[in-house]
This record gives structure tokens, C-alpha cells and sequence, in this order.
């Protein structure tokens, strides 16, 4: 599962250099600063700094990304404002957190229960219209939807035993 993790995340980040190629020419160098909402230590931030150090290996050393622990530039619900204001470039987070600009971003981020596997959010967000519904979200707010990872299945939290549909 953790392969497949980093296998997602490095697939994502590459869609993204794909769509900037006009740099590749130039052999430019770029830095881009990313706040994560996970803290340090834990392994999904473990994770996101091992994609960033793949990241600068990838592209040879032209782009490295300088991946932050939550609330390090801004707090966890600023980082959309701060990625249009310039002030973080990109950030891995939970949409959640933005339910306050429209709460869509709710039903977007914590579908818990909709899927029966990873695979299936992925494939909505690539060939279902979530990227699209994404991007309707973002890009009125100057920022743009690059790709998704998850770490696996939501919890479904009960107070009785449920070993079946029967049990609801």
C-alpha cells in the first residue's frame, strides 16, 4: 500500500510538471514551497517527504519541493489563500478544511463510505468529472487542481457490532 502511495503521489506531481513543460526547455531551476496538513512524524507526512525528495530525482535535480509539516507558513484551513496570494505554492491537504468558502468541499473531501476502494475515488477524480468538479471549485479562487491520493478506506465508526448490511 505504501508503494502504491508514493506511486500515486509521484503520478500526480508529474501530471503537474506535464502541464508546465515550457519550463523543461530552459533547464530552469525551481523551488516550490508545499504545506501539508499532516505533522511531522507521522508516517502520511513520512510519505509526502519521501514523494518530494523522488520529485527532485525525477526531474534531476530542476525542481525540488520543500515539503512543511501543518501550520508551519499559515494555519491548515489558510492554505488556499496563501498558495493565490504566492506566499505557499501548492499544498496536500484535506478539502475539508475549506467548507467555509463552499461546503462542497466537504462532500468532495470525506465521501466516507462511497467508495469500496482507493482505486475507485481515484478513478472518479480522473475519468468520473471530479478533477472538472474540482477545478470548478478552485479555479474561481486563482488556484488549480492537480491530483488526489488517499490513504485508504474512511473509517466507518458504530457503537453496536455491524458484520452486515442486515445489522443497520
Amino acid at each position: 500500500m505504501t508503494k502504491t502511495l508514493k506511486s500515486l503521489a509521484g503520478a500526480g506531481f508529474i501530471a503537474t510538471l506535464i502541464a508546465t513543460a515550457p519550463f523543461a526547455a530552459n533547464a530552469q531551476e525551481f523551488t516550490l514551497k508545499m504545506q501539508s496538513s499532516d505533522a511531522a512524524g507521522v508516517p502520511n507526512f513520512e510519505l509526502e517527504q519521501e514523494w518530494a525528495e523522488r520529485v527532485g530525482v525525477m526531474t534531476g535535480g530542476r525542481v525540488s519541493v520543500e515539503m512543511l509539516p501543518v501550520n508551519s507558513i499559515v494555519e491548515h484551513a489558510e492554505t488556499q489563500d496563501a498558495i493565490a496570494a504566492g506566499i505557499l505554492d501548492g499544498h496536500i491537504t484535506d478539502t475539508s478544511y475549506f467548507t467555509g468558502k463552499d461546503p462542497a468541499f466537504g462532500l468532495i473531501a470525506n465521501p466516507v463510505g462511497a467508495w469500496s476502494a482507493p482505486s475507485e475515488m481515484l478513478r472518479f477524480v480522473e475519468y468520473g468529472g471530479g478533477k472538472e468538479l474540482m477545478n470548478s471549485l478552485l479555479n474561481p479562487r486563482g488556484l488549480q487542481f492537480v491530483g488526489a491520493v488517499t490513504p485508504g478506506l474512511e473509517a466507518f465508526v458504530s457503537s453496536v457490532p455491524l458484520d452486515g448490511v442486515a445489522d443497520l
